[in-house]
């Protein structure tokens, strides 16, 4: 029985983490246009910033003890970071995908913006998303 619960914790963490990667994916290449390539490379700054931050995460979270307790304070933090990140994402900001005749569809005035928009948040998206993790994993089971 303990088995079982121990694996129902992970189980929506690694849902919604499927989820974000497909449809992310699709997103970027099909609604944003970037090519294949930089959609690659978007979920791959995701997954470095996500390996890098995971186990600081952890290991603070470990160590800092706040009035709030010692994973409290960054669940927050990963709330605040994870929000703006992903409406910046999909909320499919004008400024950032401003075409040069003004015309959905057409050709993107600042390709270089764009690209570098799309790289960066989906990492910034990941550091966010460990924090909440590792805060609500530890506390789930």
């Amino acid at each position: 029985m303990h088995i079982a619960a121990y694996s129902v914790g992970h189980f929506n963490n690694d849902l919604c983490a499927a989820q974000w990667f497909v449809y992310l994916s699709w997103y970027i290449n099909k609604v944003v246009c970037l090519s294949p390539k930089l959609t690659g490379l978007c979920l791959l700054s995701g997954q470095i910033a996500d390996g890098i931050t995971t186990p600081i995460v952890g290991v603070m979270s470990d160590k800092i003890s706040t009035r709030w307790g010692k994973r409290m304070p960054w669940y927050y933090l990963g709330f605040i970071v994870v929000i703006p990140c992903f409406a910046g994402i999909f909320l499919y900001p004008p400024f950032v995908n401003e075409t040069e005749t003004g015309v959905e569809g057409g050709p993107i005035k600042h390709k270089t913006f764009q690209a570098v928009w799309y790289l960066t948040l989906p990492a910034l998206f990941n550091v966010g998303w460990a924090s909440v993790q590792i805060s609500n994993m530890s506390i789930v089971n």
